[in-house]
């Protein structure tokens, strides 16, 4: 959901099991589950309007098997709470 909110979605209403988000004319229903199956991801994007590749730029990087976040042009670090990162 953190991805959709990124790329200019924003929460237009959250309710028990679900949160709506809007951009302009689309609507997006995102279940709280832990783990979204496939088939939902497919049905999300649709409604989105995004490509899968689209959503992943708007994703944080993965942590490398070591444990430690690959370096970006920004900086080296995992992503703080602020949205920046580290040096």
């Amino acid at each position: 959901m953190n991805a959709l909110l990124e790329s200019g979605f924003h929460v237009h209403h959250r309710g028990h099991g679900f949160t709506l988000l809007r951009r302009g004319g689309r609507l997006v229903l995102v279940p709280s589950v832990g783990t979204l199956s496939p088939e939902m991801m497919d049905a999300i994007l649709r409604s989105a309007g995004l490509s899968a590749s689209e959503l992943e730029t708007h994703l944080p990087p993965a942590p490398s098997r070591s444990g430690t976040y690959p370096r970006t042009r920004q900086g080296d670090g995992p992503p703080s709470s602020t949205g920046h990162r580290g040096r």
